[in-house]
């Protein structure tokens, strides 16, 4: 069986729930210069829809073949010289999509080596690079002795952050995620508290939904 905030997850920018600004800046950049050669930094807390943004972003840009998506504890110097042999090669969409997750465990000598990578002209013309990674984990890359000042901004930020708006569109889902499963017998102020409880995060406040939290007693 498949978990259900993977089979809930949006597939495109129009079935994202909130972050109506990010999407707006997503949005625009698409429209005007492409996400293709683009690196992103996605920063945010847990299950708000860091990795579902770069999913979306990797799928738009390149064939399902041509998209990698690794753990930062996995990003070796030996994985950025291949991926910058492969970049060498035209994809056969917009890009080849690089994603990588918890992107504050990027290692000093990977950050330093990226650096070079992002500039090479066959990485710039031919593949996007999607970072992802917590608020907490930023800071903790920024509380490094190494700079990453330098390798950052070479990154589009897209810095997710909750706001009213936000909050009411994700209670507003849930609450249809849960008729839909027949599980709905709370109140909206039920679910702003879950949200609270979850601190956001979707996929938590699915899990919830699913096990019968918010039917009636």
């Amino acid at each position: 069986m498949v978990a259900i905030y993977e089979k809930l997850r949006p597939t495109s920018l129009d079935e994202f729930v909130g972050f109506p600004l990010q999407v707006e800046q997503l949005t625009t950049l698409q429209e005007t210069v492409g996400w293709g050669g683009q690196a992103f930094w996605i920063t945010g807390g847990s299950g708000w829809g860091k990795s579902t943004l770069a999913r979306i972003i990797a799928k738009t840009v390149a064939e399902e073949f041509e998209i990698e998506e690794i753990d930062a504890q996995e990003l070796s110097l030996d994985t950025i010289r291949e991926w910058e042999r492969r970049c060498a090669y035209y994809p056969r969409k917009e890009a080849h999509a690089l994603i990588v997750n918890e992107s504050h465990m990027i290692g000093t000598k990977s950050v330093s080596r990226l650096q070079t990578f992002l500039e090479h002209e066959h990485v710039q013309r031919n593949a996007t690079v999607i970072f992802t990674t917590t608020d907490k984990g930023q800071d903790r890359l920024f509380d490094t002795r190494f700079d990453a000042f330098p390798f950052l901004s070479r990154c589009i930020m897209v810095e997710l952050t909750l706001d009213t708006y936000t909050v009411e569109a994700m209670r507003g889902y849930l609450m249809g995620v849960a008729d839909k499963l027949k599980l709905n017998g709370s109140t909206e102020a039920q679910y702003d508290n879950l949200l609270v409880e979850c601190q956001g995060n979707m996929r938590k406040a699915l899990q919830a939904i699913a096990s019968g939290k918010m039917k009636a007693a």
